[in-house]
This record gives structure tokens, sequence and C-alpha cells, in this order.
């Protein structure tokens, strides 16, 4: 278990299950979101353009070495936003949008390599929140860089907490060189 939970768990899902080979959401296999969470990212991204539901999500383990390539999110049968938010160490978050015509999902001239790109590289730390909406919905972003030994102090040593269960001593300092990402997204309007 303790290898597994160390060098192997990279990701798990939450609510709505994603089909990765047809890239495609199940509704009639649709599964509740932990209503916890949806109650805590609510409340993060109150006030936003537009109120959301989270309905999927996944939680990303990220050791130092570990990045997320390029991509966009797009299977989606909703426009609103993403939510996301960090805990861990620091990490490299960049956003890239084509510089005109970008306003939606449908392929925007994917296919010329040419194309003029604008591009925002963001730090974010652990407890920093990230809302892509609006524009910003259908940008290509990516993770590919983890800064170790960056987590906060008070966080290394978790979920060894001083004056714990004895049985999570063995995972002191899991934290330290860990990065967890929680991204939700509705899926259905």
């Amino acid at each position: 278990m303790t290898q597994f939970l160390v060098k192997k768990l990279r990701w798990l899902t939450l609510g709505s299950q994603y089909d990765w080979t047809t890239r495609l959401y199940d509704k009639s296999t649709a599964m509740a979101f932990p209503s916890d969470i949806a109650r805590l990212v609510k409340g993060l991204f109150r006030g936003r353009e537009e109120e959301f539901e989270p309905e999927s999500g996944v939680v990303l383990i990220y050791g130092a070495k570990d990045y997320m390539p390029v991509h966009r999110d797009v299977s989606e049968e909703c426009e609103r936003g993403l939510a996301s938010f960090s805990l861990g160490c620091d990490g490299l978050f960049i956003l890239s949008r084509e510089k005109e015509n970008f306003t939606s999902a449908e392929g925007n001239g994917e296919e010329d390599e040419n194309r003029e790109m604008e591009m925002l590289v963001l730090r974010v730390r652990s407890g920093d929140c990230v809302w892509m909406g609006g524009e910003t919905r259908w940008c290509w972003h990516a993770m590919p860089k983890v800064m170790a030994g960056t987590c906060p102090e008070w966080l290394e040593a978790w979920p060894a907490e001083k004056g714990g269960r004895k049985e999570f001593e063995k995972w002191k300092g899991f934290m330290a060189g860990k990065r967890v990402n929680i991204s939700c997204r509705q899926v259905w309007g």
C-alpha cells in the first residue's frame, strides 16, 4: 500500500466519470459529486460570471518530477467555467490562447501550427484557486513544473499531525514533496 500511494497513485476522479477512450461523459452512469467538496468549491468561486454545479472532478497528485501536458477541456456539454485549487508544493501553470477568433471549444484553426498565440504563466501556491471562465474557459493549459521544497511548513508533515493518530506517523513528510490539485467542472447544462 505504501509503494502504491507514494509511487503509483497519480490521480482519482470525483463524481461523474470521464471515459478517456471515447472522450465523453455518460449521463446514464452519472455519479453524485461529493457534497462536502461541492460546498467548498462553490464557496471558493461564488460570484463568478455564472453559477456552476460541480458534477465531475479530478484530483491530481504530483511529485517533483511530474507534470500535466498541454490540453484543453472540451468534452463537457456545458460552457460553464472550470474551478481548480491546489495544496502542497508550488507549480507553474500555463494558459495559452489564439490571439484572434478564440471563442469556443470548436477547432479554431488548431491545424495551423503557425497561428499566433498569447501565453500567461502563473506560479500557483498552496491554497491558490484558479477559475477558468469566459474567454479562458477554452484556453490550452498545462502544469509543466512542480517546484520541490516549496510546500508550506505547516502542511509538510500531514497527515502525521502533532497529537494525531499513531498509524499516520509512517506518512510524516508525505506532502513535503507533493502537489495536489483538485479540478472541478459542470458537465451538463
